[in-house]
């Protein structure tokens, strides 16, 4: 999902259980990313559009009255 060098920083803080979390869900992964790569991978599933159900149709929705479809 990125497309260019990792020169944008964001602060962050986190308490120690979400921290663990981020931890537990790094080593299970085949390579142990390092903190801020397992977070950076997070946030790309996170912000992922969800997979479609097989079968399912996306649908477009409905103009409300009074409005014009575009």
């Amino acid at each position: 999902m990125r497309s260019g060098p990792l020169n944008q920083r964001i602060p962050f803080a986190t308490d120690q259980e979400q921290m663990r979390a981020i931890d537990d869900w790094r080593r299970c992964q085949p390579d142990l990313p390092s903190r801020s790569e397992a977070i950076r991978r997070l946030i790309d599933i996170a912000l992922a559009p969800p997979p479609a159900s097989p079968g399912v149709r996306p649908t477009t929705p409905k103009p409300r009255r009074g409005q014009v479809p575009g």
